[in-house]
């Protein structure tokens, strides 16, 4: 899990936002019509899950004084995106669980928010070495719900706590 608090903000950028547009450009002219937009969604909505959960909870072991409270929640929320995730796979595959789907929707909007003030407020925690505020980790927040602009930002402040982490 410390491996991604290590790498560079290029190679995040690059994870998250090329493939996305590479699996697009693939699935567009091997599928067509609606199940190509469903694959890339799929798609982007697994990296950055699979981006911000780990980078989340290796922050999380670094400032665990500092976040039990808040452990519950983080657990839950990866939770209910793991199953959003299986039940878009098997809706995919054509199997029709559009109900559950759309149950699920909401939640995972949620949750996706959660994780992303989650991961937010452990970086300001693990720089500040207190407990903060939203006014502390609001910029880090809105930056990490909107990726692209964000990695270059918080990503290389990922860095600098696996770094200070290593040598103190």
């Amino acid at each position: 899990m410390n491996s991604f608090l290590k790498l560079k903000h290029w190679q995040v950028f690059v994870v998250l936002m090329a493939t996305p547009v590479l699996v697009m450009f693939v699935a567009t002219s091997v599928l067509k019509g609606m199940s190509a937009a469903r694959i890339v969604s799929l798609v982007n909505i697994t990296l950055q899950f699979g981006w911000l959960f780990p980078t989340a909870y290796a922050l999380q072991r670094k400032v665990l004084a500092h976040a039990k409270n808040d452990r519950f929640f983080f657990k839950a929320s990866i939770i209910v995106m793991s199953v959003f995730t299986v039940i878009s796979i098997v809706n995919l595959m054509g199997f029709n669980n559009s109900r559950y789907f759309t149950a699920l929707m909401m939640p995972s909007a949620i949750c996706v928010m959660y994780l992303a003030y989650f991961a937010a407020k452990s970086l300001r925690i693990a720089e500040l070495q207190r407990n903060v505020v939203f006014d502390d980790f609001r910029d880090e927040f809105f930056m990490l719900l909107f990726l692209p602009v964000g990695i270059w930002y918080i990503q290389p402040r990922f860095n600098a706590i696996a770094v200070r982490d290593v040598q103190g």
